[in-house]
């Protein structure tokens, strides 16, 4: 989840991929693993902490931790919706302000619980006539199935698994569930459709995190690094 798309630097996105990858973690382990210099290292801690991706309790040497995964992305969904509320408010009429207020709240939805989750990324995979861009894993059954259905609509689909069994079609990757649940906090789901909806998420036994969104301001954005994501996909795909 690459954050300088979304007005981080890169060494704070580095950063950022150590801390949530460490757990708990010093400036000095961080600098450690990166091989970042420690005064930089620092530098992004601050600003990670001040726009809410980290947290410190202090103490010496302080002890960081990274927000999950999943709450990052509903802080980024959340920021870029004040974004276009204020872009809104700027070239629109009063009335139009009101109005695109309501708008733009109506184009992010949090996903608080597992079957939320995954109804809306299933219901986004059935909703696809074009193009399905996606990233998903055993655990998410439903939108496999899902998935399977769109293939037979010959909606173009390019898909990660990270897991067995996987979607017909799908390039898999075999990552342990254990590196997923300490790179994520959990077992991820991300897909785009149509270049106009995304469903994101962390699911965590029967837990899960997400944010459903057809923001013109930020699909597109994701769609981007799922993009990346799916070109280093390079294993053989199930036939």
């Amino acid at each position: 989840m690459p954050l300088d798309h979304f007005g981080f630097t890169p060494t704070q996105d580095v950063v950022y991929k150590s801390l949530l990858r460490l757990s708990l973690a010093t400036g000095y382990a961080i600098a450690r693993d990166t091989g970042v210099a420690r005064a930089n290292v620092y530098q992004a801690l601050d600003v990670l902490v001040a726009r809410g991706l980290a947290a410190t309790g202090g103490g010496r040497p302080a002890i960081y931790r990274a927000t999950s995964a999943a709450d990052t992305i509903a802080l980024l969904a959340e920021r870029a919706e004040r974004e276009l509320a204020a872009l809104a408010g700027e070239i629109g009429t009063a009335a139009g302000r009101r109005r695109a207020r309501r708008e733009v709240r109506s184009l992010f939805e949090r996903l608080d619980s597992l079957p939320e989750l995954l109804d809306a990324a299933s219901a986004a995979v059935d909703g696809a006539d074009h193009e399905i861009l996606a990233v998903v894993g055993p655990w998410a059954p439903s939108v496999a199935e899902a998935l399977r259905r769109a293939r037979a609509r010959k909606v173009a689909l390019r898909v990660v698994s990270l897991g067995a069994p996987a979607p017909e079609g799908a390039a898999l990757r075999q990552v342990p569930v254990a590196e997923l649940n300490a790179y994520w906090g959990g077992l991820p789901i991300v897909l785009v459709c149509d270049r106009k909806r995304a469903v994101c998420g962390v699911a965590s036994d029967d837990h899960a995190e997400g944010v459903d969104s057809r923001s013109p301001g930020l699909v597109p954005f994701l769609r981007h690094l799922l993009r990346r994501e799916l070109a280093s996909a390079t294993v053989p795909r199930l036939s």
